[in-house]
């Protein structure tokens, strides 16, 4: 199988899930360990996006091969910290 048989076959997958009410850090992984099969060298990825939440300014996804992924969510009052 070519590698854009391997895209197209990604690309399916994520219409049909993404389709529904996913998870976003599951749909995140499953997208890039199908990355990997495809023989697409990746070993970490992150996204990130702003919301329109008005507690919640911001979240990404953090995945690593090999690692549970994480889910980060940065809140408004978060800028106020010395950090």
């Amino acid at each position: 199988m070519n590698t854009t048989e391997h895209l197209d076959r990604i690309e399916t997958w994520l219409i049909r899930e993404a389709l529904g009410e996913p998870d976003i850090a599951r749909l995140f992984a499953g997208t890039c360990e199908r990355m990997r099969e495809a023989g697409i060298a990746i070993d970490r990825a992150m996204l990130s996006w702003s919301t329109l939440h008005p507690l919640i300014e911001a979240e990404s996804v953090l995945w690593r091969t090999g690692e549970d992924t994480r889910l980060n969510q940065y809140r408004h009052d978060d800028e106020d910290t010395e950090e």
